[in-house]
């Protein structure tokens, strides 16, 4: 067991850390709707619980004493601070734990798809590695979220490609209809819609997207785009074109990582 002096220098490097990162990041994906100031922070024992130093994010439906609770909602706006902790916090405190904010939420917490057109959606960046046949490697950002009551995923993409700026967009979701996920691409460099479907494996943790497109050279091809997940950070897609002569053959890679976190090895 460690000494409670140790304890409590590594909970406040824990703090730091982690303030650090909401500093860096939060700017850009709208993760906090309120950070507590470092003062206000570091004031309690974090040397003791089992929990102890740990810093954590309150969801804004919730109760932290002192600080107001916005549910998410312009009904909310002025609210005055709450009086008391809600009984999950207060315990999360008695065990050591360090409310260092509070997060956003959908309206009320009514809804699982993440966006909030009241007071602000928080926003998922990514950095790309985009690897082309027969084009020098480039570089991108991503940004996802869910939209339309969480029934689909919206990316944005901007990048450069071959030395071209680059912009695109897609459209991805589930058909129950069908039984398989359905999406559609647009960019910046063709006219043509690109639309696709199929299917998810659950055990490879991949999306395999098959359709008809159209090749570097403008021409129809038919098109099979593999999105594999390698984990919470780290997504690879890959896509194969099979032109007239029938070989299907391999023509880009795009690593995604997430924007702050270090790549999958």
């Amino acid at each position: 067991m460690r000494k409670s002096g140790a304890h409590k220098a590594d909970g406040a490097a824990s703090i730091e850390r982690s303030l650090a990162a909401i500093e860096a990041m939060n700017g850009k994906v709208g993760a906090f709707n309120i950070v507590l100031p470092r003062e206000e922070i570091t004031r309690p024992n974090v040397g003791k619980g089992p929990l102890a130093g740990l810093p954590i994010g309150v969801k804004d439906i919730i109760d932290v004493a002192g600080l107001p609770t916005g549910a998410g909602s312009l009904t909310r706006k002025g609210a005055a601070p709450a009086e008391r902790d809600a009984f999950c916090v207060a315990r999360l405190k008695a065990a050591g734990a360090v409310v260092v904010g509070k997060t956003n939420t959908v309206e009320y917490a009514l809804g699982g798809w993440g966006t909030n057109y009241a007071v602000g959606t928080p926003r998922n960046p990514w950095d790309m590695k985009i690897e082309s046949a027969g084009m020098p490697a480039s570089t991108g950002k991503s940004e996802m979220k869910m939209s339309l009551n969480g029934f689909w995923l919206t990316e944005k993409v901007t990048a450069s490609f071959g030395g071209m700026p680059f912009e695109g967009q897609s459209v991805t979701g589930y058909d129950p209809i069908k039984s398989k996920y359905v999406s559609t691409w647009i960019d910046s460099m063709s006219p043509s819609m690109m639309v696709m479907e199929g299917t998810f494996d659950a055990k490879t943790k991949t999306l395999t997207m098959v359709g008809d497109g159209v090749d570097m050279m403008g021409q129809k091809c038919k098109t099979r785009n593999l999105t594999i997940h390698k984990d919470a950070n780290t997504v690879v897609f890959e896509m194969y074109q099979t032109g007239g002569d029938g070989k299907e053959n391999k023509v880009m890679t795009i690593t995604y990582t997430r924007h702050g976190a270090a790549p999958a090895k």
